[in-house]
């Protein structure tokens, strides 16, 4: 799980969380680290100084996103749901209900993951780290441990959860890719005046290309060949 936007203030209007599942991570994670030992070398970088960033690809390094992407879609078993919450739209008022943007954040990854948790599922959370506040007693892994799908006569469950900085999970980045290309598909879609960035819409573009939809901005499930939903919150 990862997340791209903020909640809080009006500078950005679509916060998002991404959720990747599946059962066996490792063709994934072998093919995104061939891809990034070539993005390394091609791009002459120090092997730390790369990260797979949507917000920090260049025309330089837009191929070994793409090749990214690519890799994801190669795993047919592979299971994705982007929620996307428009803070623009009048009935989204997470303020009214949380005291704090960590008490949403918790909850509205609960909401993420007991939608997308099949029956009998037993589920091992790994999110990219968000920072919680001092004054806070609520820890997210424990939070999260023991959330139960909403599925089923027999509901899944998170049994573990863990938060990691992004730099050291390439998963984590894989998610952070495909969630930037939905999100900015709907920041073209609803922010006409937000300059275009060729790089940013390729990705987008490479997504909705792989999941043969029209247009990403906007909630749909497409359940086979694998798994890809959108889904736009509407309280």
């Amino acid at each position: 799980m990862d997340e791209s936007g903020i909640l809080s203030g009006d500078t950005q209007r679509f916060f998002c969380l991404g959720f990747m599942k599946m059962q066996d991570s490792g063709p994934l994670n072998d093919a995104a680290h061939r891809i990034h030992d070539r993005a390394v070398s091609g791009l002459a970088l120090a092997d730390a100084a790369f990260e797979f960033k949507f917000n920090s690809v260049t025309a330089r390094s837009l191929r070994f996103y793409l090749e990214l992407v690519d890799a994801y879609f190669a795993q047919p078993e592979y299971y994705f749901c982007a929620f996307v919450m428009d803070k623009a739209r009048p009935n989204v008022n997470w303020q009214r209900f949380f005291g704090s943007v960590w008490e949403a954040y918790i909850s509205y990854s609960k909401l993420v993951v007991k939608n997308n948790i099949a029956s009998d599922e037993e589920v091992c959370l790994i999110a990219d780290y968000f920072g919680k506040p001092k004054e806070s007693r609520k820890y997210f892994e424990a939070e999260m441990r023991n959330c139960h799908g909403s599925r089923g006569p027999s509901p899944g469950r998170v049994f573990n959860a863990c938060m990691l900085d992004s730099c050291s999970s390439l998963m984590i980045q894989t998610v952070d890719v495909i969630l930037g290309g939905v999100r900015y598909a709907f920041l073209v879609d609803r922010e006409p005046g937000i300059s275009d960035d060729a790089e940013k819409r390729a990705i987008s573009e490479r997504i909705r290309e792989h999941v043969g939809q029209p247009a990403l901005s906007r909630s749909f499930t497409r359940p086979e060949p694998q798994y890809f939903s959108v889904w736009e919150f509407q309280p």
